[in-house]
This record gives structure tokens, C-alpha cells and sequence, in this order.
């Protein structure tokens, strides 16, 4: 078909460039105008409407080609204009109430624009490409259980469309229905025992609900249909190293490496698996191949700096911690990695710098909190560490180390009643974590005041 309509589209050009256009019937009209549309050659488009209007003026069918040539160019009020006066002699045209549903679409109106692609529906014998698109845009104004339907409906027309197989599966994690996206998936394989998308997608359900070895086993019927399949492959992996399986996991991403090209994430995946291993030396290898293969895998430089700083080699780490940062700047576990090594290297000054930033950004690690009110502390800014700590209370009202490090600078202040409510508390939430009390502020420790309260706590807490 596609050979016949550059034929005639080949015809058309080399006519109407000779200057006596030949007679074309609407219907090779129309397979040329589509031709050009097709191919993005909206000029060419334009010429092939011009002289199809010309031999064919009341064609309602390249009256419509031509709202479609102004769609596609952005004319889109003209393009309305024109397909409106057609749908006054012609309502129930299915291209023209498609095209309708198109251009309401792009002007940010999806319900009216539904309408009409419902409308379309109904005069068209090409029903399965317009409920997809129906479905997509249903899923757009989150009218989920209803894009559902449409999906569900091309699949009792055509149980092979993949596009609408993925559509549907995404349609109940979107409504959060796990166990229904299962239920239809089996009831799928039933019918087509030998789709490896429909297992693949069986195995991602059972791993988000975190029953892994039902997901491995759907993930082996996928690599079983397909021994190709690279992403049931990795999934499988991921499964096995949520159960401890580290040994099988890497064997998996080993294999990987041999049946396609390597990838950066494969290598960085292996690396992972090697690390929760404690092999660290065959970590640091496949890092180091990861970002090789892609020099801007921020996450595989990050892994090579925590596997330095883990083997007690701040300096080494420092560098490939500053790269992650380069790479992906706002990301804040990097910068947590990196505020730690300026730390261990007593660069306070770049330390300092990180730690604020971090701060800005309400980073949710009640440690990063809590080193950078030592830092201030240490630097002799007791006062803008205290403010911090107390800022921080707000994220982490329950943080008993937070506490009792608050309580030694109010002590140190003279700020004994504020002390004394924040020890009480520090004291119930967690009673061990004392000695940081003890520890950072040894004389306030010793007090009167704070013995007795110990004291006093150890007591209740013999008696309830």
C-alpha cells in the first residue's frame, strides 16, 4: 500500500511540476495528500489540496485533508473553521468528529474533545485506533476507570495489541489495584500463555507488593517465551536481591553482559550486587565500567566514592564525590557524601558550604542535621547551632539525639527550664542515648540537676 500511494504521490509531483497536472479521482487524491502528511511534507501536502479542491470542490473528504494539512501547520483556528463547516453538512462524520476531538484536545478542552472522538467512534469501522486514543486521553483527565474500558475493549477485539496490554496494566497501578492487575493478567495469559510482555508485566506486580519469588517465577515464564528478554532478566535480578540472593543476581547480571551490549546500569547493577556481598574490589570494577560506558552515570561515581569512604580512603572518594555532585548537583545524598568527606578532611569552610545548602532544602537525613550543628559547634557558632537544632525539632520532633544534644547547649547557656523540658523528653524517648549527653557535655552530666533526673527516670521506669 505504502509503495503505491509514493507512486502516486511520485505521479502527482511530476506532473504538476511539467504544468499539466493529469486528472486524479478523490480517492488517489486523498492517498497522495495522506502520503505527504505522512512523510511531514506539508508543502507538497498543500500543493496536492490546492489542485484536489481544484478538480474536486464539494469532496468533503479532502475538505477534511485540508483542516488536518491546517492542524498539522498550527493553523489551528482556521483548521477549526473548516472542519466545523463540514460537520454542519456532515455531523456524523466520523474523520471530521475525530479531527474535531483533536484540535478541542490541543486547545486544552479534553472533555468536548472525548465527545467527539466517542462520536467518531460510533460512524467508524476503524474502531481500535481511535478507543487507544480515547483511553490516552481519558487517562489524561484521570478518568482512569473509564480509560479502562476502552482498553480492555481493543483487547476482546485484538488479544496481540501490546500497546493496549501495557495501557491497561497501567491503568490499575494508576488506580493503586495491584491485586485486579494481577487478577487481569492471568486471566490475559489464559488466553495468550505465550506473551512475555504479560509475564514481564505479571512480575512487577508481584514485586511491588513485594511477593518476589511469585514475581521471579513470572519473570522465568517471560525469559522462558523470550531468552532475550534483558528487562525480565534484570527485574529477576532485582527480585533475587531483595531475598538475599546476592550470588544468583550476579550471575544474572553477568549474563546480560554477554547476550547484549553492555550498559551502564547492567554494570552498575553488578557492582551493587558485589557490594552488598562485601566483595568491594569487584564492586569498584564494574563502577569504574559503568562510567566508562556513560561518564555522566552520576549514581556509579557516588557508589565509587561510598566504596572508597567505606575502606577508610577519604581522599581517594573525595574526587569521585565531587564529580557525582558535578554531574547531578541538587541531588542530595551526593551532597550528604561530599559535606561528610569535607568534614572528615577538616575543610570546614566547603563543609559548611554543602551543609547549609542541604539544610535549604529540607533534606529529610536527621543526620545531616545533626552534623552540621557539630560543625557550627565546633567553629564556635553555639548559637547558630542551637538555632539549627531547634529548627530541626520541626522535622524531627522525636530524634532523641537531637535532644539531648540540644539540651547540653541550653544548659551551656543558662536556659535551664527550656534544658530541663527537652531532657525529659530526650529520657523517655530513648533512655540509652544519654551518654551523647554525657559524652559532648560531661559537667552538665555530672550536675545535680541532670543526675537527679536520671536518676529519677531510672526509678519510674523500675516501677511501671
Amino acid at each position: 500500500m505504502d509503495d503505491e500511494r509514493k507512486s502516486l504521490a511520485d505521479e502527482f509531483e511530476s506532473s504538476f511540476s511539467s504544468g499539466n497536472l493529469k486528472y486524479f479521482d478523490t480517492h488517489e487524491f486523498i492517498e497522495i495528500i495522506d502520503f505527504f502528511l505522512d512523510q511531514n511534507e506539508t508543502q507538497k501536502a498543500e500543493k496536492a489540496i490546492n489542485n484536489a479542491l481544484i478538480q474536486h470542490p464539494n469532496s468533503t473528504s479532502i475538505s477534511i485533508r485540508k483542516a488536518d494539512w491546517l492542524f498539522e501547520t498550527n493553523n489551528f483556528e482556521e483548521a477549526e473553521k473548516e472542519i466545523d463547516y463540514i460537520l454542519e453538512i456532515d455531523t456524523n462524520n466520523s474523520e471530521a468528529n475525530e479531527l474535531k476531538g483533536d484540535i478541542l484536545i490541543h486547545q486544552e478542552n479534553p472533555v468536548e474533545g472525548i465527545l467527539h472522538l466517542q462520536k467518531a467512534l460510533v460512524y467508524t469501522d476503524e474502531k481500535l485506533e481511535l478507543l487507544s486514543k480515547i483511553g490516552v486521553e481519558l487517562i489524561q483527565i484521570d478518568q482512569l476507570n473509564k480509560a479502562l474500558q476502552f482498553f480492555l475493549k481493543i483487547l476482546d477485539e485484538d488479544v496481540y495489541d501490546e500497546a493496549a496490554l501495557y495501557n491497561s496494566t497501567y491503568c490499575y497501578e494508576l488506580l493503586n489495584q495491584p491485586d485486579k492487575a494481577i487478577q487481569f493478567l492471568n486471566k490475559y495469559i489464559d488466553k495468550n500463555p505465550y506473551s512475555q510482555i504479560a509475564w514481564h508485566q505479571l512480575g512487577i506486580q508481584y514485586k511491588a507488593l513485594e511477593k518476589y519469588e511469585n514475581a521471579i517465577w513470572a519473570f522465568d515464564y517471560a525469559t522462558l517465551v523470550d531468552d532475550a528478554f534483558l528487562g525480565a532478566f534484570f527485574e529477576k535480578a532485582t527480585c533475587l536481591e531483595a531475598t538475599d540472593r546476592h550470588h544468583e543476581a550476579i550471575d544474572i547480571y553477568k549474563m546480560s553482559l554477554k547476550i547484549a551490549d553492555p550498559t551502564a546500569w547492567a554494570y552498575y547493577r553488578l557492582g551493587d550486587a558485589y557490594a552488598k556481598i562485601g566483595d568491594s574490589e569487584n564492586a569498584l570494577t564494574n563502577y569504574f565500567k559503568a562510567i566508562h560506558e556513560d561518564p555522566m552515570y552520576g549514581k556509579a561515581w557516588h557508589k565509587i566514592a561510598v566504596t572508597y569512604n567505606n575502606n577508610s580512603q577519604p581522599e581517594q572518594a573525595l574526587e569521585f564525590a565531587e564529580k557525582a555532585v558535578e554531574i547531578e548537583f541538587d541531588n542530595k545524598d551526593f551532597n550528604s557524601l561530599l559535606a561528610r568527606l569535607f568534614l572528615k578532611l577538616s575543610n570546614y569552610e566547603a563543609a559548611e558550604n554543602i551543609y547549609e545548602n542541604l539544610i535549604s532544602l529540607e533534606v529529610e537525613d536527621s543526620e545531616i542535621w545533626i552534623e552540621y550543628a557539630i560543625l557550627l559547634k565546633t567553629l564556635g557558632y553555639e548559637d547558630d547551632a542551637i538555632e539549627l537544632l531547634l529548627k530541626s525539632l520541626a522535622y524531627f520532633p522525636k530524634n532523641a539525639e537531637i535532644l539531648y544534644r540540644l539540651t547540653g547547649c541550653l544548659f551551656k547557656k543558662d536556659k535551664d527550664l527550656e534544658a530541663i523540658d527537652l531532657l525529659r523528653e530526650a529520657l523517655k524517648l530513648d533512655f540509652n542515648k544519654k551518654d551523647i549527653l554525657k559524652l559532648n557535655y560531661p559537667i552538665i552530666f555530672n550536675s545535680e540537676i541532670v543526675q537527679d533526673m536520671i536518676f529519677a527516670h531510672k526509678f519510674q521506669r523500675k516501677f511501671l
